[in-house]
């Protein structure tokens, strides 16, 4: 079955974009209050955006900042963007890295084959008292829900999407709250980002970005965690 979004993915990359920045500017106002502390690493920094913004955030210090991602074009356009910023091409795991006081790993974690050894891996290379944050697609979501009702889409199947795009797993919140604990850490904060009744085509098509913002705040009401499109997690080493 041919999903909206992967129509979308094909025929409307310029608004998929417009919408991303969107949802860009808030994560980078939600997660950055966490990372206040260096040095701090982009495990899958794609092109760059989130990891010049934190370069930007600590006085351009190229010793306090990386990035990271295993595609060696995006790693191309973020050099580009932010060429003092220290990016690698690979993986979190396989790279001899120093010691973080945070991790940030936007939309990371669906791409591991292991989960919970991946966040253990950010455990071994966390200060004792760094920060890991983490945000994964919620498999709950409201217009996940409305696409099973509506026979499109299961909540915990890989959809065409997921697959193109190399997700691996599918979480929800108490998922996601088992393997980071399994894997060493303290949960210290955790809520929905975005409620988005419907794919991110049908918003783009269908709204302006004032409802885009009004359905990102709403997001904040703990009552509405379990139906928004994303969640994100605090976490501290577990001492």
């Amino acid at each position: 079955m041919k999903l909206y979004d992967d129509q979308m993915l094909e025929d409307n990359v310029d608004l998929c974009y417009e919408f991303n920045k969107f949802l860009l500017r808030h994560k980078i106002e939600l997660f950055f209050p966490w990372l206040d502390r260096v040095p701090i690493i982009d495990v899958g920094c794609g092109t760059g955006e989130m990891t010049r913004a934190l370069y930007w955030r600590f006085g351009q210090n190229t010793e306090l900042v990386y990035g990271v991602d295993p595609d060696e074009e995006r790693i191309k356009k973020a050099r580009k963007t932010a060429p003092n910023v220290k990016f690698h091409v690979g993986e979190f795991e396989e790279i001899d890295w120093p010691m973080f006081r945070g991790i940030m790993c936007s939309h990371v974690l669906e791409h591991s084959e292991d989960p919970v050894k991946f966040l253990a891996h950010c455990r071994k290379k966390l200060l004792s008292d760094g920060t890991l944050i983490v945000s994964v697609p919620n498999a709950l979501s409201l217009h996940k829900r409305l696409g099973d009702l509506l026979g499109l889409s299961t909540p915990y199947g890989l959809s065409a999407t997921d697959i193109a795009t190399g997700h691996h797993h599918v979480f929800d919140h108490n998922k996601l709250s088992m393997m980071i604990q399994a894997a060493g850490f303290d949960i210290i904060y955790s809520r929905g980002l975005m409620l988005k009744p419907f794919p991110s085509a049908m918003m783009i098509e269908h709204f302006e970005e004032p409802l885009f913002e009004a359905f990102y705040q709403i997001s904040d009401d703990p009552a509405l965690r379990d139906y928004c499109a994303s969640l994100m997690f605090v976490a501290r080493p577990r001492k």
